[in-house]
């Protein structure tokens, strides 16, 4: 199942997006696509520098559930739905779902350049121009509970203490409320945002330094409605993810009980089946089709050598779309020695790599 979000590097380089041509007897109406995520470019100080008395070292994991998205056009009168967006959150199967849990962590490199993020929506069709636009969580009073659908802090004492996470802002914003739920719902941004023409991926930047904020006296933390901002990212996506121990590693043909099997996974282009997924023999692609990459899989282990993790990931992906299979026969697979029984065991359907961003499929 995919999961669409993003766990990377993020490159803070201006999104430069190439606008249209036209004339004046045939007007080109302008058009734009928006991927709306959420970022946190100053993690490492956030948890380094405190704006009260407790130290944000201690902080080990901030997870916001996000509720409701509006964005409305500025300068328009007009209600309908080229001027306005009601975002709510879908499942992978196309079905509402309440909130969006996204985990905000700390910069991966020294290097600001880079940045943790998650997307919320991918490709929304809006007009180019200025919106302002809303965002809402789902508010946590209550400590010990770290739920998908709840908004909460991990801090980083010996127990990995849970903290509930709220905001003190409340109400509507640019005249819309979020739609009626039995969750505590609490506004956290309020912003401006420029669309341009093209496609525009853009990240809120939380700014966890600025934003967060722990009251001592009765131990509570909560983010402040203010000191938000937003930037347009650039570059090569990501494709990541686990392979499941017992319904895929475990089942996964082996070819003999004594053979070294070596587990790896295929990067192809769009829409290829899995029975059309060829391995690196150049004769064999007549018939089959080429991988663009490969990784092997990285087993990590427990104290006591049994495994734990089966994990993958892809660098350097293009923006696009992909199929991915994985295969515990990559040993089959040699230019000079291989073996027609080489196959790939189970694959993805397409899946969407955006600018900077990770796309993670578990097998």
């Amino acid at each position: 199942m995919t999961y669409p979000k993003t766990i990377i590097a993020i490159s803070l380089a201006t999104l430069l997006s190439a606008c249209g041509s036209s004339d004046d007897s045939n007007p080109v109406t302008p058009t734009a696509k928006l991927t709306l995520g959420v970022a946190n470019t100053n993690a490492s100080e956030a948890m380094a520098l405190s704006n009260t008395k407790k130290d944000y070292s201690n902080v080990d994991q901030v997870s916001i559930a996000f509720t409701y998205v509006y964005l409305k056009k500025q300068g328009d009168s007009d209600d309908s739905d080229e001027v306005e967006h009601h975002l709510t959150f879908e499942d992978d199967e196309g079905n509402s779902v309440e909130t969006r849990q996204v985990h905000l962590r700390d910069i991966t490199d020294e290097d600001t350049s880079y940045i943790d993020a998650h997307y919320l929506f991918p490709e929304i069709d809006v007009a180019p121009g200025k919106y302002q636009v809303c965002v809402y969580m789902h508010t946590n009073p209550n400590d010990d509970n770290a739920a998908e659908d709840l908004s909460y802090l991990i801090e980083n004492d010996e127990n990995l203490t849970v903290k509930g996470l709220t905001t003190p802002s409340q109400g509507a914003c640019a005249g819309a409320k979020p739609p009626t739920s039995n969750y505590d719902t609490g506004r956290i941004v309020v912003k401006d945002l420029e669309v341009l023409e093209g496609d525009n991926f853009i990240a809120i930047d939380f700014g966890l330094k600025h934003t967060l904020k722990h009251n001592q006296g009765q131990d509570e933390w909560s983010l402040k409605p203010q000191g938000y901002s937003f930037f347009h990212v650039s570059g090569e996506g990501r494709i990541s993810g686990e392979i499941d121990n017992e319904t895929v590693r475990k089942m996964c043909p082996k070819i003999t009980e004594d053979e070294i099997n070596i587990e790896a996974v295929y990067l192809y282009p769009r829409d290829t089946d899995i029975l059309n997924m060829g391995d690196v023999r150049e004769e064999q692609h007549v018939d089959k089709v080429a991988p663009l990459a490969t990784t092997e899989v990285a087993v990590t282990l427990n104290a006591d050598g049994s495994e734990q993790l089966a994990a993958y990931h892809f660098d350097n992906v293009t923006n696009g779309y992909y199929t991915v299979g994985y295969t515990c026969q990559a040993h089959l697979d040699d230019p000079i020695d291989a073996d027609d029984s080489f196959e790939i065991y189970q694959a993805s359907e397409n899946l969407r790599v955006f600018p900077s961003a990770t796309t993670e499929y578990n097998f």
